[in-house]
C-alpha cells in the first residue's frame, strides 16, 4: 500500500536513489545525484518539507515544498514554492505527483500561505496539464539562460569579496534593483547575511562586490552548485546538440568552449544576488569574476534565471549562450493572491 508522509533523516539515501533513477527534463533529460545530503538543496530556505510516496518501506516518489514572504504589487505575501517532483517509472499512473502536490499544498494551506508557485520546462505538457487540473495557471514565462565559460577574463581594479563594513551599502543596493519586482523581498543587512550562510557549499569570501571611488557599484555571488547538486546529461536540448556540432566543426580551427557531453557530468554555478547600482554594465566586472570562478571550479555551465523582460537580460551579451523557456505556474490559496503583472525575481536557488 502507498502512503503519502512527511520524509525523515534517514529517508536520505533512499531520496538520492529515487531521483538518480528518475531522470529530470523533456528536450534537455539530465539524471540528477543529490548525494551525500539529499536535503542540502533546500537549506537555502528558512522552512521547508520533503514529502514521500511509501510503498511498504520503498520510496517511489518524492515532492518538497518552501515558504517564504514575498512582494506582490508592493504588498506582503506569502508563497509556498513546490519543487523537485519526482516518481519511479514503475509507478506512473497512480497519480502520485498530484497526491504528493496535494501534501505540498495541504503543509503551504497550514502556515498561512496565499498561492504556491512552481517551475515547468516550457515542453513539458503532460506537467503543465496534470497541474493545471488542480488549479495551477501559467503566470508568465521566464528563461533559463546557459552560458559556456571559456577562458580567463580581464578583472579591473576594485573588485572584491565583500566584508561585513559593505553589509548595508550592498543590502540597499539589492533593494533598489529589485524594486519593481513581484516576488522579491526586502533585505536587511542581518537577514542579507543570514540568507548568504544558508546557502550549502557557498564560500562567504565568494559573495563579490565591485567599488570604484569608494562607492559599491555592483555585487553578486559566484555559486558552485554542483556541490549540492551533480548530474549527467541523459539527452541535450536541441539548441545545446546545435552549439555542440557547431563548437565541433570550430575545434578544427582553434580553441572554443565545449558543450557538456552525453554521458558525462553536467556541472554547473550560478550568480545568485545579482544587483547594480546604475545600470547591469555596473555588473559586467563580477561576471567576468564569474566566468573565471567556473573554470577555477571546473564547472561545464552558468545557469541565470530571469525574467526575459528584466534589465539584466543585458548580461547575455557577455558569453555564448542558449536559452531554456520556463513556465512559472502559480495556484492562488487565498483572495490575496493574483497573477503578476509586474517583473518576476527568480531567485537561483530555486532551479
Amino acid at each position: 500500500m502507498i502512503t503519502i508522509r512527511e520524509a525523515v533523516p534517514k529517508d536520505n539515501d533512499a531520496l538520492v536513489d529515487l531521483l538518480r533513477r528518475c531522470p529530470q527534463g523533456t528536450n534537455l533529460v539530465v539524471r540528477l545525484d543529490r548525494a551525500p545530503d539529499f536535503f542540502a538543496r533546500s537549506k537555502p530556505y528558512q522552512q521547508f518539507k520533503t514529502f514521500v510516496a511509501d510503498d511498504d518501506g520503498y520510496i517511489v516518489g518524492a515532492g518538497e515544498c518552501s515558504l517564504r514572504p514575498i512582494l506582490k504589487d508592493g504588498l506582503e505575501e506569502r508563497a509556498a514554492y513546490g519543487y523537485s517532483y519526482a516518481v519511479d517509472s514503475e509507478y506512473r499512473g497512480h497519480r502520485l505527483a498530484l497526491k504528493l502536490e496535494e501534501a505540498c499544498t495541504g503543509f503551504a494551506l497550514k502556515e498561512g500561505a496565499d498561492r504556491v508557485f512552481g517551475w515547468i520546462l516550457e515542453d513539458n505538457t503532460p506537467s503543465l496539464k496534470a497541474f493545471g487540473r488542480v488549479g495551477y495557471d501559467t503566470e508568465k514565462m521566464l528563461k533559463v539562460y546557459v552560458f559556456l565559460p571559456f577562458r580567463p577574463q580581464p578583472i579591473p581594479d576594485g573588485v572584491r569579496s565583500m566584508e561585513d563594513s559593505d553589509l548595508e551599502q550592498v543590502t540597499d543596493l539589492l533593494n533598489r534593483t529589485y524594486a519593481g519586482y513581484d516576488y522579491y523581498f526586502p533585505f536587511t543587512s542581518h537577514r542579507l547575511l543570514e540568507f548568504i550562510q544558508r546557502l550549502p557549499g557557498f564560500e562567504r569570501e565568494h559573495f563579490y562586490v565591485y567599488e570604484k571611488d569608494g562607492m559599491i557599484l555592483s555585487c553578486m555571488g559566484c555559486w558552485d552548485y554542483s556541490r549540492v547538486i551533480n548530474g549527467t546529461i541523459i539527452q541535450l536540448s536541441s539548441q545545446l546538440n546545435l552549439v555542440a556540432r557547431l563548437m565541433g566543426f570550430l575545434r578544427l580551427f582553434g580553441r572554443v568552449p565545449r558543450v557538456p557531453e552525453m554521458g558525462k557530468n553536467w556541472a554547473y554555478c550560478v550568480p545568485e544576488l545579482p544587483g547594480y547600482r546604475n545600470s547591469p554594465d555596473d555588473l559586467i566586472p563580477l561576471w567576468r569574476q564569474l566566468n573565471n570562478f567556473a573554470l577555477k571550479q571546473r564547472v561545464n555551465v552558468i545557469m541565470f534565471p530571469l525574467d526575459p523582460q528584466s534589465e539584466l537580460v543585458k548580461l547575455t551579451r557577455q558569453g555564448l549562450h542558449v536559452s531554456v523557456g520556463l513556465h512559472q505556474v502559480m495556484r492562488p490559496l487565498s483572495e490575496k493572491a493574483s497573477p503578476s503583472t509586474r517583473l518576476i525575481y527568480a531567485d537561483p536557488i530555486d532551479i
